[in-house]
């Protein structure tokens, strides 16, 4: 099948630069060989890739050796199921071993992982088989309701497979009754290796794709210029691996670091405590809400912490990098990064003020520019950079860019003359320090998850009592923000507290259940602009007042 047809024109596809040897890749490239195979390649098989933490309590401890071995029978799996170069294997999955290998054994034999959360529902999953065409789908025995409601003409060409495996389906345990040993697919670095989908304003999700290449070049600058592992470093991050953020911290960057990483199967405060103390976590790299309510709102004495090294997460708030550096001796480090870019594009740890982002990651280049987007360039496609202290946007460009799947019109929007235009409220101060305000678009960040308005929006209008509705974020300590939706109701309707616990049952109900909205308010005001248009800024505005 033809992936051109899915991508954007040309010109709406970043440029990608070199401008360190170390990103730079032969022409034929497999990015797990590179990444996995050559530890095999250099005796060092036996050292731990992962520490399992189970819900019962008991670690199981799986080594390079095991996860290229189960990698490569996953890969000849898919190869006996008919899986060619450039096919689609749509994976949903909790986090644990398996769902490692699975993604590793697609990438491998040249085909196209695309991760998504066991959280979806019906609509989703529908999106995702629709807009990738996938020859492969694995998901979690949970989700098995959500398989009845879908149309089986929809699925009438593809393998769904189950995992742990469940009467009426086929098993994906079945891959480790296929053999260790895997001739990788000769991939090309350009070759997409993965899609990674994340809310958009539209409100239907956006598909990101990154190569063998980009990844491989992501994982290098991580490990190289920000992360520094050595031989016995041990990873906790909380992200999902099936999202950009987490496969970064728990799959790329470990593995080709050579250094361990924690999965567990029940997220709790404890648990967390637990594998730092018993595994020697050296690195944390967590999102602000779960580093507050882990380390200061649920803090737990008698474990010894003194492991921890490295201490991450986007922390706007001055006060929470404090009362955790009062923790840990140390200041949180404040990278950001985005899904449509693979990862982080700053890097900390270079003397920056608390709550910086630090400074652009070597290997990438960026410019704070107008929030205008037809104010950034000029006529010849020069870019206007703001002065320091100026709030705009950034524009970056590097090893790794913004190509979207299916999505030509957005791409038209986010890539000009090869830039990477963001959507984050960004200034530069005059030390050349980066500083975070806001996000430029309606974008929800809660919980380390991105939550498009208007999806929430499309999903309350169903119910009948909802005749329109607008929904926010407004900040939150423990969450970062806090979903809220105005809602005026049809003629007729009282609003009620049964009400507001309906409309919230509805939305889990009906899309992933960390998008519903925890506060409604029942109003015959959506606050509207000169152009009649529901004004988020108002709204937002009267939400915090």
């Amino acid at each position: 099948m033809d992936i051109e047809r899915f991508l954007p024109p040309l010109e709406n596809r970043p440029d990608l630069i070199y401008t360190l040897p170390e990103t730079y890749f032969p022409r034929e490239t497999n990015y797990v060989v590179e990444m996995l195979d050559r530890h095999i390649e250099d005796g060092k098989g036996d050292l731990i890739a992962y520490y399992f933490q189970k819900a019962d309590g008991s670690t199981e401890k799986i080594t390079y050796l095991q996860v290229y071995q189960n990698a490569n029978r996953v890969g000849n799996m898919f190869r006996s199921l008919g899986v060619k170069k450039g096919d689609r294997v749509l994976i949903s999955l909790l986090e644990g071993p398996d769902l490692i290998y699975a993604m590793l054994g697609a990438i491998k034999i040249g085909a196209i992982c695309v991760p998504f959360s066991p959280l979806c529902r019906t609509k989703e999953i529908i999106y995702f088989i629709q807009d990738t065409l996938p020859k492969v789908l694995i998901v979690h025995p949970e989700m098995e309701p959500e398989l009845r409601e879908i149309d089986r003409t929809l699925l009438s060409d593809v393998k769904v497979m189950v995992f742990p495996d469940v009467e009426g389906y086929d098993g994906f345990s079945k891959y480790a009754e296929n053999t260790a040993t895997l001739i990788p697919e000769s991939t090309l670095k350009d070759d997409i290796a993965v899609i990674f989908y994340t809310s958009g304003t539209t409100g239907n999700p956006k598909g990101c794709t990154h190569t063998h290449g980009e990844l491989l070049a992501a994982g290098v600058l991580h490990t190289k210029h920000w992360l520094k592992f050595v031989q016995g470093d041990v990873i906790l991050c909380p992200g999902a691996a099936v999202h950009a953020f987490g496969y970064g911290m728990k799959v790329t960057f470990p593995l080709l670091g050579g250094a361990g990483c924690v999965l567990y199967e029940k997220f709790t405060p404890e648990n967390i405590y637990k594998a730092v103390h018993n595994y020697r976590v050296t690195h944390m790299i967590f999102v602000a809400p779960v580093l507050y309510n882990i380390f200061i709102e649920n803090k737990l004495e008698g474990y010894d912490l003194s492991s921890i090294r490295m201490l991450a997460g986007l922390i706007g708030s001055e006060s929470v990098c404090n009362q955790l550096k009062e923790v840990f001796g140390t200041y949180p480090q404040n990278p950001i990064g985005m899904a449509p870019m693979a990862h982080n594009f700053t890097v900390t740890g270079c003397g920056e003020p608390p709550c910086s982002l630090g400074k652009m990651m070597p290997g990438y280049e960026g410019y704070v520019v107008s929030t205008d987007k037809d104010e950034i360039f000029d006529k010849d496609g020069k870019i206007k950079e703001l002065a320091p202290g100026e709030i705009g946007r950034l524009v970056v460009r590097g090893p790794t860019g913004i190509t979207y799947w299916n999505k030509s019109e957005q791409a038209a929007q986010d890539v000009r003359f090869g830039w990477n235009i963001l959507d984050d409220a960004i200034s530069r101060d005059d030390k050349g320090f980066l500083h975070w305000h806001s996000r430029t678009d309606d974008i929800i960040k809660t919980n380390g998850h991105n939550v498009a308005p208007k999806e929430v929006e499309g999903t309350l209008i169903e119910h009948p009592a909802v005749e329109k509705c607008a929904v926010i974020g407004i900040p939150d300590d423990r969450r970062g923000a806090l979903i809220m939706a105005f809602i005026r109701l049809k003629a007729g309707v009282e609003p009620s507290e049964e009400l507001v616990k309906e409309l919230q049952d509805f939305t889990k109900q009906k899309i992933a259940p960390f998008k519903y909205p925890r506060r409604i308010e029942f109003t015959d005001n959506l606050e509207q602009d000169q152009l009649g248009k529901v004004s988020y800024k108002k709204l937002r505005a009267r939400a915090t007042q």
